[in-house]
């Protein structure tokens, strides 16, 4: 009896933190293979998928890179020598049912998902990955501000703009390299958290007269936060590090025409500490294919269980049928014996009929003759007496 077939898990496109969690990923029962990842730099037992529709149409688990794809097509596998688009055709492969995980999903693959029935999981905001995550994330942003001034951190009034995960990390950190931080969160359960860590605070309807006075801003806030007339208000001097998903909540474009550094810093667990992160990722990633792939053979069996119900109730009702028609015939069956049975008496008494009637018509003959034979001895004894 054969065994159970293995489950395909494919990673598509990824960076060196993408590596760490496919070394993790060897020890579980699958087959593992990886697509739009340099050869040379997989693990070993990591296969290498030149076709990406193949790989696609076979996969039980697509593992995509943290940033995902975007919505134009584009992977993101900076670790590649040439961009890599897939289009929209090549990703309707994939089977239904299929565990997709991804960091972000752009607005093109939660579409498809949708349309092919796929089991999308962002990771990016589960707790288990965000909260580790957010060290790497504060510390390469620190890095980014270092590279991207003239100043140093310590004395400089930093802004960070919302105090999530990141937003907390980073405010303590720069906390503890002596720079001055300001945090404005628009909800007021944070804001009083930030407020109860002993931090600045400022108010969201006063931003522009908050960044103003900003060496540093950080903004973690995934929505257009830095209008280009926030933006105006703010030194030239002053430098914008942007750490949410893309697009950011920065105008770009503003602030290159109003002369202020800004830039968007998406993906920095991978970049300043792929190991770590990559670990991370092997060591929740496998939890959630496991509860997945526990779900799916619960559903399975449920599925079973109906279809088994469901034959059930149709050999039932075809019992049942086939009961109702054995009955319907056995009623034609009585029916035409009892009109067989009227018939045959009927006839019988028909034939009964027609006996007494030739029988009366033969007395009838016999009673013509009789009456004739006196007659005729009648009329000879008149005829001899006249002579």
């Amino acid at each position: 009896m054969r065994g159970k077939r293995k489950k395909r898990i494919l990673m598509v496109g990824g960076d060196l933190r993408d590596l760490y969690l496919l070394k993790g990923l060897t020890a579980l029962d699958a087959g593992i293979s990886a697509f739009a990842l340099p050869k040379k730099m997989l693990p070993a037992g990591v296969s290498c998928c030149l076709k990406p529709e193949k790989a696609l149409s076979q996969a039980d688990i697509i593992i995509l890179p943290m940033p995902g794809v975007a919505n134009d097509g584009k992977l993101y596998a900076p670790l590649m020598p040439e961009d890599i688009y897939l289009t929209q055709e090549q990703w309707k492969v994939v089977k239904s049912d299929t565990l997709v995980l991804v960091g972000v999903a752009g607005d093109m693959l939660k579409k498809l998902a949708q349309d092919g029935s796929w089991e999308l999981v962002e990771t990016a905001e589960l707790d288990e990955v965000a909260i580790p995550n957010a060290i790497p994330t504060a510390e390469g942003a620190i890095k980014m501000a270092i590279e991207e001034t003239p100043f140093t951190i310590d004395g400089a009034k930093v802004v960070i703009l919302g105090y999530g995960r990141v937003g907390e990390v980073l405010a303590k950190k720069i906390r503890g390299l002596d720079g001055n931080v300001t945090v404005v969160n628009r909800g007021s359960k944070r804001q009083e958290a930030a407020m109860a860590d002993g931090f600045q605070i400022g108010l969201w309807r006063d931003l522009g007269e908050v960044v103003a006075k900003a060496d540093i801003v950080y903004n973690t806030v995934p929505s257009l936060v830095l209008t280009g007339q926030i933006i105006t208000t703010m030194k030239t001097t002053a430098c914008i590090i942007d750490l949410a998903a893309k697009p950011g909540g920065t105008d770009f474009t503003a602030a290159k025409d109003h002369g202020v550094s800004a830039k968007l810093a998406p993906g920095l667990p991978g970049k300043v500490a792929p190991q770590f992160a990559g670990e991370l990722l092997a060591k929740v990633y496998p939890e959630i294919i496991a509860q997945f792939l526990e779900e799916q053979a619960n559903r399975e069996q449920e599925q079973k269980k109906v279809t088994r119900a469901m034959s059930q109730f149709k050999e039932q009702k075809n019992i049942e049928e086939q009961a109702e028609q054995l009955t319907e015939e056995h009623k034609v069956r009585i029916r035409r014996k009892a009109v067989a049975a009227a018939t045959t008496k009927i006839n019988g008494k028909i034939q009964k009929a027609h006996k007494r009637v030739e029988l009366f018509e033969q007395s009838g003959e016999e009673v013509k003759k009789t009456a004739s034979k006196g007659k005729k001895k009648q009329q000879s004894k008149a005829k001899n007496k006249g002579e």
